[in-house]
């Protein structure tokens, strides 16, 4: 400080000489000159406080520097004195840092991770695409879906669409036997009803694989088909053919009897997609042997849809409700003697589909019943009819590309992840919470617009991997750490 001093006053070193030997000779024998002989404006306190920064003895040193300090704040005009500011600085700078720290560890944590960690997690993640695809994600993708469709609520079906059901009411009341089939008579007979109420088209989700040409019964039938466009059901299976060289298994089509496939208007797959102890894929046949086979839902629509747009292999059905939202009427009401002219408000330019709907345990109908979104019960007449509804409003839920599902769940995996690592304390579960409620919101309104992107094991997995992670060693770390004094 003496010597800075001494230089800004004078423009010149103390010592001048340019031979460092000399230099260093110079330093340790000679006084420095005062600097009284280079400034006489200079007050005599501060050229002695110079003088003695300059001593020789570093004793006198320090005290000269505490003496010059006190001199300084007597002879100037700061407000507070060095010693008073600085500490005042440092508490300005403590209250600060003591700000920003608490702030930091509130709001902006995050996560430095190592290389290797950051590869965990991103190798894990991709393990996401892998995992969705067992039985136990799959289940869990399904009854996510079917929370969707429940949060949703009601939807509004073709207005065109009805339901006749053979339940167990009817069963009773017109005396037909739970384990029995249904007389062709009263079909016949359902048939000419719905004919005079103006019906545009009957579906059966029934398959008549027999008839005799003697039986009246089946005569009766034939012609009730004349009177009204009448579709039927068909079965595609495998069955087993032994032979000499052994058995194999052989792809057929079960038709209707020629009589009554004559007088129908076309005839259409009644088996629904059944996986995971649910319905909800959008029924499509897939045939080497049979590529023209059409569903019964398609085979029922298929002069009224526009064919231009056609769901996709992998689309779901869009479900309006629980049973009986598309309009619902039990069969021995359109057969009874009471039916009459009721049938025509009822009917009248519909396509009605006629199926089973007994909910007992005992009959061979319990293969004809599914459990959907909203049901636990819904009957094979109702979802194929549903699945007509769909392809005339064109409102099937449409299954994402496999590229972008594949993104989405790594995508999942991987930032919910790196929120369970990264976080702790409250904002790690506030941050978790949100972004799992922004990705079911994401979710819902591309279902609303008619799109699935499952994403259920994504997220799971995701936390999963990151709960993982954290106890193998991903500590936190803090975003503006302590500084050292």
């Amino acid at each position: 400080l003496g010597v800075v001093l001494f230089e800004l006053l004078s423009g010149r070193a103390p010592f001048r000489e340019i031979n460092p030997a000399q230099l260093i000779l110079s330093k340790i024998e000679d006084d420095v000159p005062s600097i009284a002989s280079f400034r006489s404006d200079i007050p005599k306190w501060f050229v002695n406080g110079v003088d003695q920064l300059l001593a020789h003895e570093p004793n006198v040193r320090v005290k000269a520097a505490q003496a010059f300090a006190v001199e300084l704040d007597k002879h100037t005009s700061i407000a507070k004195p060095l010693t008073e500011r600085a500490s005042a600085d440092r508490h300005d700078y403590t209250v600060r840092l003591g700000l920003l720290e608490r702030i930091s560890e509130r709001a902006r944590p995050y996560v430095h991770l190592s290389l290797i960690q950051c590869l965990c997690v991103v190798l894990c993640s991709l393990f996401a695409l892998p995992i969705s695809r067992t039985d136990i994600f799959a289940q869990l993708e399904a009854s996510y879906d079917a929370t969707l469709f429940r949060l949703r609520g009601r939807a509004t079906p073709h207005p065109n669409i009805a339901v006749i059901s053979m339940d167990e009411q009817s069963y009773a009341s017109l005396g037909v036997p739970l384990t029995s089939p249904w007389p062709r008579s009263l079909h016949a007979k359902l048939l000419t009803n719905l004919a005079d109420a103006g019906a545009k088209r009957v579906v059966f989700d029934i398959i008549f694989a027999d008839a005799d040409l003697d039986n009246k019964d089946d005569q009766l039938l034939a012609a009730a088909m004349k009177r009204v466009p009448t579709v039927l059901g068909a079965a595609l299976g495998l069955s087993q053919r032994a032979t000499i060289n052994g058995a194999f298994l052989l792809e057929e089509l079960l038709q209707p009897a020629e009589l009554f496939e004559v007088e129908s208007v076309g005839t259409g797959v009644v088996g629904l997609p059944y996986t995971l102890g649910r319905v909800g894929d959008f029924p499509r046949v897939s045939s080497a042997v049979f590529p023209n086979v059409t569903t019964l839902a398609e085979m029922a629509v298929a002069l009224d849809r526009d064919e231009a747009r056609l769901p996709s292999r992998d689309a779901h059905i869009n479900f309006y409700g629980p049973g009986k939202t598309i309009p619902t009427m039990p069969y021995e009401l359109v057969v009874g003697p009471e039916s009459g002219h009721s049938l025509a408000e009822l009917f009248s330019g519909k396509i009605v589909f006629v199926g089973l709907g007994l909910r007992s345990s005992t009959g061979p109908s319990q293969r004809d019943a599914f459990v959907t979104p909203f049901d636990q019960q819904t009957f094979g007449a109702e979802i194929h009819a549903t699945a007509a509804s769909n392809l005339l409003l064109g409102d099937w839920i449409q299954q994402s590309a496999p590229l972008v599902r594949a993104l989405v769940s790594v995508g999942c995996a991987m930032l919910l992840s790196l929120i369970v690592v990264s976080l702790s304390g409250p904002l790690a579960l506030v941050l978790l919470v949100s972004s799992l409620a922004l990705i079911g919101a994401v979710q819902y309104v591309v279902f609303l617009a008619g799109w699935l992107t499952p994403c259920v094991a994504g997220c799971v997995w995701g936390i999963f991997i990151g709960l993982l992670l954290r106890i193998l060693g991903a500590q936190p770390v803090m975003w503006l750490r302590r500084r050292g004094a």
